[in-house]
C-alpha cells in the first residue's frame, strides 16, 4: 500500500510538471499567434513570406530549400575543384533559368500582346504609372511580386460585368487603367463589336458609336447600367455566358505565353546554350591543364640531364681507372 502511495505520489508530481509544460507551450503559441496577427509587425510580415498556400511553397522557402538543401549539398559532395566548378555553372544558370527568366519573359510577352490585341493581360502594381525607369523595370525582373501576369481565374473575373459596381463601364475602366485599348479589344471580335455598338446607340442617342472616344463610351455605359435597355442586357448576357470572346480570347494568348517561355525559350537555353557554354568551359580546362603538364615536364627536363651527364662521367671514371690498373699491372 506504501508502494502504491509512492507511485501515485510519482505519477501526480509527473502530471503537474506536464501540466506546467503544456501551459508554457500554450502561452508560447498563445504569444507568437498575436504577434503573427499584428499585421504591422516583424512576425506578420515573416509569415506573409512563408505561409504555405496549398500545395505550394512559398517563394521564400522554395528558394531556400532550392539553394540550401539542392545547391549547396551538391557542391559539398562534389569530389573536386572541377566538379565544383561545374556544379556552380550548370545548376545555378538552371536554377536561374527556371526561377528568375520565365517570370520577366511571361511579363514582357503579356505587355507586347497588350498592344496588338487592346486587351490587359497583366495587372501593374499600385500607382505604377508614377514609377521611374528603374522601378519599372524591377516590376519585370521580379519573380514574385512587381507586374503580375493574369491567370485564368483572373481573366474570368475580370472580363465579365459580374461583379462590377457599374458592369461594362467599369470593364472598360480597368483595360484601360491597365495599359489596354478597349476599342481596339471590341473591334477584334464581330459578335462583341456588334454587341457593344446595340447597346451602346440604345443608350446614346445624339452619339454614333463608331465616333465615341472611351471616356464617351464609359460615361455613356455608366448610364446604359442604370437604364438597362434591351441590349444593354442582351451585352451583358454575352459577357456572362460560356460564349465570352474576350476571356476566350485572353485565355488562348496568354496560354500562348506559358507555351513559349516553358517549351521554347526555356528548353534552348537548358539544352542548347548550356550544354555549349560547359563544353566551351570544359575544352578551356583541358587545355589549361595541357599546358600545366608541358610546363612540369619542361621544369624536370634539366635534373633528367645532369642525371645522365653524372651517369656518363662515372662510367667514364671507372673506364680510365680500369685502364690505369693494367697499365700499373
Amino acid at each position: 500500500m506504501k508502494i502504491n502511495n509512492i507511485s501515485n505520489s510519482n505519477s501526480f508530481a509527473a502530471r503537474k510538471q506536464n501540466v506546467a509544460f503544456g501551459a508554457n507551450v500554450r502561452s508560447l503559441t498563445e504569444s507568437l499567434g498575436r504577434k503573427v496577427g499584428n499585421k504591422d509587425g516583424f512576425f506578420s510580415k515573416l509569415n506573409d513570406h512563408i505561409e504555405f498556400d496549398g500545395c505550394n511553397l512559398p517563394f521564400a522557402v522554395f528558394m531556400t530549400v532550392l539553394f540550401g538543401a539542392v545547391l549547396l549539398c551538391r557542391y559539398a559532395a562534389a569530389r573536386d575543384k572541377d566538379e565544383r566548378r561545374e556544379i556552380l555553372t550548370r545548376d545555378s544558370i538552371t536554377i536561374g533559368t527556371l526561377v528568375f527568366a520565365r517570370p520577366p519573359l511571361k511579363k514582357a510577352f503579356a505587355k507586347l500582346s497588350q498592344k496588338s490585341t487592346g486587351l490587359a493581360l497583366s495587372i501593374n502594381p499600385k500607382k505604377y504609372s508614377e514609377f521611374n525607369p528603374l522601378k519599372k523595370l524591377y516590376s519585370y525582373l521580379q519573380p514574385e511580386g512587381g507586374i503580375k501576369v493574369m491567370t485564368s481565374n483572373d481573366i474570368a473575373s475580370k472580363y465579365t460585368t459580374k461583379g462590377y459596381k457599374n458592369g461594362f463601364a467599369d470593364l472598360l475602366r480597368f483595360v484601360e487603367n491597365e495599359g489596354g485599348n478597349s476599342q481596339k479589344m471590341i473591334s477584334k471580335d464581330k459578335t462583341l463589336s456588334d454587341a457593344v455598338k446595340k447597346a451602346f446607340e440604345s443608350v446614346s442617342k445624339d452619339k454614333k458609336f463608331e465616333e465615341a472616344s472611351v471616356d464617351e463610351m464609359i460615361k455613356v455605359f455608366d448610364k446604359g447600367h442604370k437604364s438597362q435597355t434591351k441590349e444593354v442586357k442582351e451585352l451583358y448576357s454575352l459577357l456572362e455566358s460560356d460564349k465570352n470572346p474576350i476571356i476566350k480570347k485572353a485565355k488562348s494568348v496568354n496560354s500562348s505565353f506559358d507555351f513559349v517561355t516553358t517549351f521554347l525559350i526555356v528548353p534552348t537555353m537548358l539544352g542548347f546554350v548550356l550544354p555549349k557554354m560547359l563544353e566551351h568551359r570544359l575544352k578551356q580546362s583541358r587545355k589549361a591543364a595541357a599546358a600545366e603538364a608541358k610546363a612540369d615536364n619542361e621544369s624536370q627536363q634539366p635534373s633528367v640531364n645532369v642525371q645522365s651527364f653524372l651517369n656518363t662521367m662515372n662510367k667514364s671514371n671507372s673506364q680510365a681507372f680500369k685502364s690505369f690498373t693494367q697499365m700499373v699491372g
